[in-house]
């Protein structure tokens, strides 16, 4: 979370900053290159997204495809080693980057990170995109999403992680992975669920209502001195 909030802190800062300069991309290149070794990147790359939306670009069929086609292959790179994979090549190409430049970039951050961004550039100019992804299966998808975000890692190292180790020893690799994988993701959405229901927008309803009373308690301060 606290890079969430510090990237949160980055774009408020850039657009108060740079924000109404038509030399901004001189600051988005500079940025990129100090915060390409660090996730908030990711931010910077975002807010990129949205400021060129307002910008036509050759927008065929065929470059939509490609760059989400690229897009899936970088983001899909695995948390572990690239070597021996169909991912090895991101990894030479990024040493070949950290020689050159003296950075220390990790080639799997960097990729998913990469291929996330080509992904919602693809979104971002496909109306047959945006008409799937806002039907009502994946909108409710993002409507938990943050839940999921929050619990999914703590559930899956306790009991998937509990009852994988129990079925490895009786059955396969692959097999044990898919049971694991079958009897989790029920129980993960239930619960990504009634976080989002109770707690989540429980949250949100709770800061709203603070926020009434604050904004009603200056109205007679207001008054007064007026």
């Amino acid at each position: 979370m606290s890079y969430e909030l510090s990237g949160s802190f980055l774009i408020f800062g850039f657009l108060a900053l740079f924000g109404r300069l038509r030399r901004r991309w001189i600051a988005y290149a500079i940025l990129s290159i100090a915060l390409i070794q660090t996730y908030f990147i990711a931010f910077l790359w975002g807010m990129l997204l949205a400021d060129l939306l307002k910008y036509k670009w050759n927008n065929t069929k065929t470059i939509r495809i490609c760059t989400l086609l690229i897009g899936i292959y970088l983001g899909s790179a695995p948390y572990t080693s690239l070597g021996g994979t169909i991912y090895e090549p991101i990894e030479i190409g990024t040493k070949i980057i950290n020689h050159w430049f003296q950075f220390n970039i990790d080639p799997r951050q960097l990729s998913r990170t990469l291929g996330a961004t080509m992904i919602l550039f693809t979104l971002l100019r496909s109306r047959f995109l945006q008409h799937i992804f806002g039907s009502k299966p994946f909108a409710y998808l993002g409507k938990i999403s943050f839940s999921l975000y929050l619990i999914h890692f703590t559930f899956i190292n306790t009991f998937s992680a509990f009852l994988f180790s129990q079925l490895i020893h009786n059955f396969s690799y692959n097999l044990a992975y898919a049971i694991t994988f079958m009897t989790s993701i029920l129980p993960l959405f239930i619960l990504s669920h009634y976080y989002m229901k109770y707690i989540d927008q429980g949250a949100l309803k709770l800061a709203w209502k603070f926020d009434k009373k604050m904004a009603a308690s200056q109205l007679p301060i207001q008054e007064k001195t007026q």
